[in-house]
């Protein structure tokens, strides 16, 4: 029984020198994956235009972020007021009367721009030049303007 003991407090005690280290453990995410309500607070997805573009922003609560610009990808942390005027964005929209698509996704505009951004579980779709609620494209363009600013070159 001491053996059990010892052996148990041992691995306790390697698990704990790990974590001591602090050292980061965190597995890479899966570019393919979709993130779920709890992974972050805002996705925004913009693909199309002349040169296909294929730009894309993950928001986690705590600021920290995944810019992703075709093949490129880097990790970013916000501002704290990037963060902040993020959150204010989202929270202006009222995501239950919101259409899922905002413009007509079946006529193809060959150099158009299809935006979607994730909420909640909640996709929405900008179509090209679609007329969306201003609270949505307050949201549309705080987002747009992070990825531009953290853009991986």
């Amino acid at each position: 029984m001491t053996r059990l003991l010892a052996l148990v407090i041992a691995i306790a005690a390697a698990a704990l020198t790990l974590v001591a280290c602090g050292e980061d453990r965190t597995p890479e995410t899966d570019a393919t994956r979709v993130p779920g309500p709890t992974d972050t607070i805002v996705v925004y997805q913009r693909t199309g235009g002349e040169e296909g573009a294929r730009e894309r922003l993950d928001v986690r609560p705590d600021g920290a972020a995944r810019v992703t610009d075709r093949d490129k990808s880097k990790r970013v942390k916000l501002t704290t007021g990037e963060l902040n005027a993020l959150h204010h964005a989202r929270m202006d929209v009222d995501f239950a009367r919101l259409d899922s698509t905002y413009g007509d996704s079946k006529q193809v505009v060959l150099d158009g721009y299809e935006t979607t951004l994730i909420v909640d579980g909640r996709s929405i779709k900008i179509v090209h030049d679609a007329k969306v609620p201003m609270e949505l494209e307050r949201l549309r363009a705080t987002s747009a303007a992070l990825f531009e600013k953290y853009r991986p070159r």
